[in-house]
């Protein structure tokens, strides 16, 4: 299972508050994982009300970051994209 770390910004477009993945912990390992600043609904985490975090059931991470494909298509130069 895969702990995701979530964070609130605020949506420079749409001046709304929204939360976002910083990284995950691989909870049987405690290794941590970079992950896209995605919701964590569009990495396929679930909010479990025991842990009161998302986590990520029995799947594997991505292998890298470049496997997940941002929503708009192309990566926000904020994050310093290629």
């Amino acid at each position: 299972m895969i702990l995701l770390i979530v964070i609130t910004e605020m949506n420079e477009r749409t001046h709304k508050r929204e939360q976002i993945v910083s990284h995950g912990i691989i909870l049987e390992t405690g290794k941590t994982i970079a992950l896209p600043c995605e919701h964590p609904t569009r990495l396929g985490g679930v909010f479990d009300p025991e842990l009161g975090e998302y986590v990520i059931h029995d799947k594997a991470p991505p292998a890298s970051i470049a496997d997940v494909r941002p929503r708009h298509g192309r990566a926000s130069p904020r994050f310093g994209a290629p």
